[in-house]
């Protein structure tokens, strides 16, 4: 398997599924962050 198979099948789901992941990760356990509250409370 050469670099640009790779990238193209393997990294790029990779990639997109880990990004994905990290949203919803950052939505179950992280805070909302100042400038959200700010724009909420006005």
């Amino acid at each position: 398997m050469d670099f640009t198979t790779f990238m193209v099948m393997y990294a790029s789901p990779l990639v997109l599924a880990g990004s994905i992941a990290a949203v919803f990760i950052w939505a179950a356990k992280g805070k909302t962050p100042d400038w959200v509250k700010s724009d909420r409370s006005e």
